[in-house]
């Protein structure tokens, strides 16, 4: 069980990866393949609510909800893209 886990998040974030890399060259563009397989890698975690959140959460990133869209299925803030983190100044001022 825990390494069926291990291997959906695997497969979550390589989706995720490719999906942000894709996003950078076609801002408009979603690949639907891939939003299947978040989808039920979300449905795969009914069960698990904390790890569903977090399938819940990335897809409303990759798919760029609004902040209310975010509260209309329960999330509360947006999240920072890989991009944007990678981007962030490190150290203190």
């Amino acid at each position: 069980r825990r390494r069926s886990r291990k291997k959906l998040s695997e497969v979550v974030e390589r989706c995720l990866q490719k999906m942000e890399a894709d996003s950078r060259d076609r801002p408009h563009l979603v690949d639907k393949r891939m939003v299947t397989q978040m989808v039920a890698a979300f449905l795969e975690q009914r069960d698990h609510p904390r790890q569903a959140q977090e399938i819940l959460a990335r897809m409303a990133d990759l798919l760029g909800f609004t902040e209310v869209e975010r509260q209309q299925v329960g999330l509360s803030h947006r999240r920072r893209t890989l991009l944007e983190q990678q981007e962030e100044p490190t150290g203190l001022a």
